[in-house]
């Protein structure tokens, strides 16, 4: 969920403080690393498992770099999907102006594996609103179950005055912020999440988790949040502070509660975890314990 102005359209976001984001579930346990392939740096101790690890070509950001990783289980499924951040990645972000969106290429496969076509870190120097909960520097990272040009051209950035009042009511044309507050049915409801109906270019709506902490007075550090377009999810969206990235050690996993059916079938995670990779001066966020989930019928 961002606020501002990509390299490619502006995005403006309003959450009703009446919806909530929750953060859910969050345990900490001690994880081995281990050596990963692809020429990207090598963890120890198997994360991720080096034979079973494809990655994507590296994209700069800030004063380091991020990598995309798709790691497989023996049955190759998909085990875990995620961005390998480096520690410098964190630092000469800017500072100033409006969120920044870094396309990270994914590995060969990954849309056949995980659904995934196309996955985005935007960064967002001063948060977005509400102002008093989101408006600290932080990265949205973006799953997107479409391809990028699909979404972009279909959520094009725009406006629409829908009460008249000389004033955009949404950053996107009114046929648009329709399509994109369309309710999703039943079965792609995730468990205690609602519609913001802030429809976002190049996006969508954001469905959020309505007894969120940080919403509650505590202090936001991340959270998840789904996409919708057309009556369909289609996005998943981790969303965490640069500080939180920046003090993390060892490692963090949240349940993410999954709706009985997806868009298609096939594999979805049902927890994300954020990882401090010791020795190797990186941070990993990424999305784990796949399960197969049925298919609905909307088509996008």
């Amino acid at each position: 969920m961002v606020r501002g102005r990509d390299s490619e359209s502006d995005a403006s976001l309003r959450i009703d403080r009446r919806t909530a984001l929750r953060t859910v579930g969050g345990g900490l346990s001690a994880l081995g690393l281990g050596l990963a392939t692809g020429g990207t740096a090598s963890a120890q101790e198997g994360f991720p498992p080096s034979e079973r690890t494809r990655w994507g070509n590296a994209v700069s950001v800030g004063n380091g770099d991020a990598r995309a990783f798709l790691t497989r289980g023996r049955s190759g499924a998909p085990r875990f999907l995620g961005v390998w951040l480096s520690e410098d990645a964190l630092s000469g972000l800017p500072e100033e102006g409006d969120h920044v969106r870094h396309t990270v290429p994914l590995p060969d496969g990954t849309a056949t594996v995980a659904n995934v076509e196309w996955l985005t870190a935007d960064w967002n120097p001063h948060g977005h609103g509400p102002e008093d909960v989101y408006d600290v520097p932080h990265f949205d990272f973006h799953f997107y179950f479409d391809p990028q040009e699909r979404v972009e051209r279909r959520i094009p950035p725009g406006g629409c005055d829908a009460d008249g009042d000389g004033e955009n009511d949404s950053p996107v044309p009114c046929d648009v912020y329709e399509r994109a507050t369309e309710p999703l049915p039943d079965a792609q409801r995730p468990p205690g999440y609602v519609p913001t109906d802030d429809v976002v270019p190049g996006m969508g709506n954001h469905w959020v988790k309505r007894d969120a902490p940080e919403l509650q007075g505590e202090q936001f550090t991340h959270t998840y949040i789904y996409g919708s377009f057309d009556g369909r999810i289609n996005f998943l969206e981790p969303m965490i502070t640069r500080q939180f990235l920046e003090n993390l050690q060892g490692r963090v996993v949240s349940e993410v509660p999954t709706p009985r059916r997806f868009p298609t079938r096939g594999f979805y995670p049902t927890e994300y975890a954020i990882r401090r990779v010791r020795g190797e001066d990186a941070v990993a966020v990424y999305l784990r314990r796949f399960q197969r989930f049925r298919g609905t019928q909307s088509v996008f």
